[in-house]
């Protein structure tokens, strides 16, 4: 079922990423249609071997590299906040040497921590009772990558704190020892908020924080505002759309092929099509939490929940924001917008959530065959 679903979603975004180019292909290609339509299907082509060679994978290897990839995910966000390549004012990717391609380290950070937290808490001698433990052990790491993502990506940053928050209280920490960790957190953000004001008071990205917010909360949508764009686009595709290939707000809307990619997915094939794309991921969802119920131990069960959330929050994050009922975000829709290292993590993290299923499934089988011999 999983392998169904992204072999759908990656249909309809190659679909979407072919037409939503359009803006990109007059400005940037002189008219060269292919380039980003064969650039992104090299890509999903590339993701699908990536997940289907991790899935061979046996889950308990992930346990043994996991602190590995956090060590490398702290250092390389570092560099990434202080020589990162800048684009639309944020930093959050680094060059590859000689390549020429980005690599945004955030996406191997949420894995890194994700898998990091399900292995500390699956380890037998951990004691998830005793606060200092706790904090040291989970608490400390998590915000760590969470504070290093946070001043150049606050939408992944607060998304990954919330699925980390879910994956501790599904792990058994106490609601005491949680309650007691969000005070500290909120206490940690306002002073580093505090910190960022005083020192950099003209900072770009806090003003855009802000903004967004207090536009979110206090104000209506302004005319030609890339919200009311979005709206429209919606609103144009009424039940079936206007067909791929005929969306009008394309032209309106900034990067229709990422961060806003659903309005024009909901243009060009209407509320039904929304439906489907919505009804992928909830079944993603619910494949996932079967998974990480039946999962033969603590880590594997943490790390499909961990994955599955990461996969399926930052969707509805995205829908919730193209239909105005969150602040704007910067966050792609998973296996349909145009990328590059987002589509690759994204496969590469079925692929752990699939190499899951397998120990799961097989463990099924060979109780039953125990079953039918004895």
């Amino acid at each position: 079922m999983i392998w169904v679903v992204a072999v759908i979603l990656s249909g309809f975004s190659v679909l979407a990423v072919y037409s939503a180019t359009s803006t990109l292909v007059f400005k940037q290609k002189e008219w060269n249609t292919e380039y980003y339509l064969m650039k992104h299907v090299g890509l999903i082509l590339m993701g699908f071997f990536l997940m289907y060679l991790i899935h061979k994978i046996k889950f308990r290897y992930f346990a043994r590299v996991a602190q590995l990839l956090f060590v490398i995910s702290v250092p390389l966000l570092i560099y990434t906040l202080l020589a990162g390549v800048e684009i639309n004012e944020a930093r959050r990717w680094i060059e590859i040497p000689r390549i020429g391609l980005t690599f945004q380290t955030s996406d191997l950070a949420k894995i890194a921590l994700i898998l990091f937290v399900a292995r500390i808490m699956g380890g037998k001698e951990f004691d998830l009772n005793d606060w200092k433990s706790v904090l040291y052990v989970l608490f400390l790491p998590v915000f760590i990558i969470v504070g290093l993502i946070a001043p150049a990506n606050n939408s992944t940053a607060g998304l990954l704190l919330i699925i980390c928050l879910l994956m501790l209280y599904y792990g058994g920490v106490s609601m005491q020892i949680l309650r007691k960790f969000g005070l500290y957190l909120i206490v940690g953000f306002v002073l580093l908020f505090t910190i960022m004001i005083l020192v950099k008071p003209d900072s770009t990205r806090l003003n855009t924080l802000t903004s967004r917010i207090n536009s979110f909360l206090f104000e209506e949508v302004q005319p030609g505002s890339h919200e009311e764009q979005a709206l429209i686009a919606i609103a144009n595709g009424e039940l079936l759309g206007k067909l791929p290939g005929h969306s009008i707000q394309k032209y309106k809307m900034p990067h229709p092929y990422s961060d806003s990619l659903f309005p024009f997915f909901i243009e060009e094939y209407g509320f039904a099509g929304g439906l489907i794309l919505l009804l992928m991921f909830i079944i993603l969802l619910y494949r996932g939490i079967r998974i990480a119920i039946r999962a033969p131990g603590k880590f594997s069960g943490l790390a499909a929940l961990g994955i599955t959330m990461m996969i399926v929050f930052q969707a509805l994050l995205h829908i919730l924001v193209a239909v105005r009922l969150f602040p704007t975000t910067g966050q792609p829709l998973p296996f349909v917008s145009m990328g590059g290292t987002s589509i690759l993590f994204t496969f590469l993290s079925l692929g752990i959530l699939l190499s899951i299923s397998r120990e799961v499934y097989s463990n099924e089988e060979e109780h039953e065959n125990v079953r039918k011999t004895v």
